[in-house]
Order: C-alpha cells, then structure tokens, then sequence
C-alpha cells in the first residue's frame, strides 16, 4: 500500500472527538462545577480535542486551554454573576464553537447552555448534560416564582432534557427525580470527585491559622459556598446569635448577595474571605464544617470538609442524606432550627472522642468512595459513545 495512503490512515485514526464545555461559571469563581470542568479536563486531554465556551469573567487558560468568552450584561445578576448578554456576538461565537464541535457537554442549564443547546439542536450535535443542579428545584428555592411560572421553566426543562442524547447524573437518586418528571433520554450515573491528596488532613492547624490570619485558640465554624438565597445562611447568622464571641469564629469562604453578607457585618468574630482559590487551606484551619443549604445536589464543598478530616453538620438534601450518616460521620440539622444547629456545635466541642470519630470516619469515607480518576474515566467512555 502506497506510503501516503498509510499516513493519511494513522492521522485519521488518530484523530480526536471535539468535545464542546459549556460552562455559566468561570474563572476568577471557582464553585462546584468548575472544579468539575478542570478535573475533567487534566485528565482527558489525550482524549477529546477540548475547546471551552463560558462567561467572560476572565480570559484566564484552564488547564492550558484558552477559553472562548462570552459578553455579559451590565445589569442582570444571579448570585452578584452578571448573565451573558443576549447579542449577535455572542450568537455568533456560540454558532461557531458548535458547529465546530463533535460532542456538546453542558454542565447544569443555564444562559450559555441554553444558546449552546439551541445551536446544538439545529446542527444536529450530540448533546450531553451534567446535572448538578435541577433547573426546577434551583428555581423554586432561588427565585420567587408564582406557580404559573414555575411551571413554565418545569415543562421547558422537560422539553430540553428529552431531547438530548445523555444526562449524566451524580447520584442515584436522581433516576427517581427525573422519572417523574418524564423524562425519557438515556440516563447514566457518575459520582463527582475529591482531590484527597489536595484536601487532607493537616497536622498542624495552629499554623494552617497563623498562615491565614485566624484566631488559633478558637473554635472555627465553617461556611464554603455561594452566598445565595437558597444556601440558607440566615441559619448559621442566627445561630451565631446564641454563641460565645469568645470562644467561637465564623469563617466564609466565598462571596454573592450583598444582603446575605450585610447579615454578618454586625458580627465581630466573623471573616468573609470572598472568592479564593485555595479553599483546601481554609478547610485545614476549621474545627466544624456547617452546610445549611435549601437544596444541593452532591456538595462538593461538603465532602472536601470531610476529606480533610472537619466533622459536618448538614441540613438533610441532595446526595448529603445518602453519604453523610448520622452519629457516624457527621450529624443532620434542621433549615430553620438555629437552636438546634447550637445544640449540635456544642456537642461536637465538648465530646471529643466523638469528634475524633466524626472526623476519622469523614476522612475514610471519602477517601474510599469518591475518586476522580474513577469518575472521569466513565465519564469519558460515556460521551465517546455518543459518536
């Protein structure tokens, strides 16, 4: 066989599947689903010609790829995000980065998604979605919605979701969720992951504080995540009322809705880090995790506590409810119980043998159940099944 038809037949065999990332989140912000998305993309590089389509928050590379930015508007905001603007550049870059494109992979629905899949749609792409959060439950606990509406982005997400090639779920229960909401696409389930190297154990927390300008003789309450109303910080604002300022210290770290933050400006003993990027060492500083969201789906934040080895009180929602056991790894609380959030903090401060089994528990938990390279390595073998 002729040497050049040779060659042409190993470049085509080489060739890589275009895969498309569309993403509501970017850099500086780092959340859930774009910790998902650099995971996902340092481990199938060799795998997919990757190309990135998010809001233009920054121009920063991930993972060495330079993104495809979108404009944003002036005005609109989710969670003090402002919205990718609805304009003919951005309808064009969009086209373009899909018709480019093998494969579409959404994470969650929305602005960006939704141009995305329009484009997708049309040129007859194959369209994958990662759920982490359902369009119709972040509704309901967001915004306010009157029923007529709610059940408008309901059937609309409905209509989307049946008509893609695959939705990628975090957690089991979630096949139940999506059945009743008659929802017929091919439907496959893949755990997000833990860096347990990067969030561990420290083992010296004094010096992890002093690094970090925190008290070293406190007990140090844990908040990672959005300020947003459907994380329900109002709960641990309250229950800050009824602890000591000088036994206890409020951590947050992240940023949002400037009302929620105005609820602990009052507060002495309370640091707001806003957005940062190493997260692991804020973690390593903290004696208790506190997630007292409205709706979750896996949490990341929640498992990265636990990774390092930070007992968890959580309210009982998402995925929480089926890796967190109580009295085992980390206690349940109620969404509008501050008193009992209280009555869970003390518990944990003082019984320490109890503490050290939450925290030991937490950690092998983790450790043993949740790994990235498992998780990727299914996720790629399903979207290369698409071509």
């Amino acid at each position: 066989m002729d040497n050049t038809i040779l060659q042409d037949i190993s470049i085509f065999a080489k060739e890589k599947p275009k895969l498309l990332i569309v993403a509501d989140r970017y850099l500086p912000k780092v959340d859930g689903v774009l910790g998902t998305v650099n995971e996902f993309i340092k481990k199938s590089k060799d795998d997919f010609d990757i190309s990135l389509l998010v809001p233009k928050f920054s121009t920063a590379k991930l993972q060495g790829i330079k993104p495809i930015t979108l404009k944003l508007t002036k005005k609109l905001k989710i969670f003090e995000y402002p919205l990718t603007k609805l304009c003919f550049s951005n309808l064009r870059k969009t086209k373009k980065a899909v018709k480019n494109s093998d494969i579409i992979f959404l994470q969650e629905y929305g602005p960006n998604c939704i141009m995305a899949y329009w484009y997708a749609r049309r040129y007859k792409k194959k369209i994958a979605l990662y759920i982490h959060n359902t369009p119709w439950e972040f509704s309901a606990a967001y915004f306010n919605l009157s029923q007529r509406i709610f059940t408008l982005v309901t059937k609309a997400s409905e209509f989307a979701m049946n008509r893609m090639d695959l939705i990628i779920i975090p957690y089991k229960e979630y096949f139940k969720e999506l059945s009743e909401h008659h929802i017929k696409t091919k439907i496959e389930l893949t755990k997000l992951g833990i860096n347990i190297t990067k969030f561990s154990p420290t083992q010296n927390k004094q010096q992890e504080r002093q690094n970090l300008n925190l008290p070293i003789h406190k007990t140090i309450l844990t908040y990672v995540g959005r300020f947003s109303k459907e994380k329900n910080l109002q709960l641990i604002a309250n229950a800050m009322k009824h602890l000591d300022s000088k036994s206890f210290h409020l951590l947050l770290v992240g940023d949002g809705d400037k009302e929620i933050k105005e609820l602990f400006k009052t507060y002495e003993n309370v640091t707001m880090t806003g957005f940062v990027n190493n997260v692991q060492d804020y973690l390593k500083a903290s004696d208790i995790f506190i997630m007292p969201s409205r709706t979750e789906t896996t949490s990341l934040a929640t498992l990265e506590a636990m990774a390092c080895a930070v007992p968890v009180l959580a309210t009982k929602v998402g995925f929480i409810q089926s890796y967190l056991k109580r009295g085992y790894n980390g206690e349940f609380i109620p969404k509008e119980e501050p008193k009992i959030l209280v009555k869970k903090i003390m518990k944990l401060v003082q019984n320490p043998s109890y503490y050290r089994k939450l925290s030991l528990n937490a950690r092998n938990m983790v450790a043993y159940q949740f790994s990235w390279g498992r998780s990727i390595s299914k996720m790629k073998k399903l979207l290369k099944s698409l071509i």
